[in-house]
């Protein structure tokens, strides 16, 4: 995965690590590789139409295979928020930043993910 330590601190999720501990901060959430697909795909695509910056690009496109995939989490069968599959502390409270990929970007979609759009919970 892209950079040694790509940590999100979630002020709102508590999450318990494998020895059930709450923590707040996490490495890899789906969101921030959903983001970052977006931004680097934009920014190969803009650099394609203006014809201009083929290193940057050809750089930007390696980057891209090194960012955490979306996976299905193995204990809820949906979307995985975080690159680890941990359990939530507070699993009622609900939040939909992982969702990015659905809406605005479009990243989940039925014609071409068919198999994460019906996992968008």
């Amino acid at each position: 995965m892209v950079g040694d330590s790509p940590i999100q601190f979630t002020p709102k999720i508590l999450l318990l690590d494998p020895i059930g501990e709450h923590i707040a901060n996490c490495m890899g959430p789906t969101v921030d590789m959903q983001l970052g697909r977006e931004i680097l795909g934009e920014a190969i695509l803009a650099a394609t139409i203006l014809n201009t910056d083929k290193a940057w690009r050809d750089s930007l496109r390696a980057i891209v295979p090194r960012l955490a995939p979306l996976q299905i989490s193995p204990s809820t069968g949906a979307l995985q928020e975080w690159l680890e599959d941990y359990k939530e502390a507070e699993p009622e409270h609900r939040h939909t930043s992982h969702l990015m990929g659905v809406y605005p970007l479009d990243e989940i979609t039925p014609w071409e993910t068919p198999a994460f759009q019906k996992r968008q919970r």
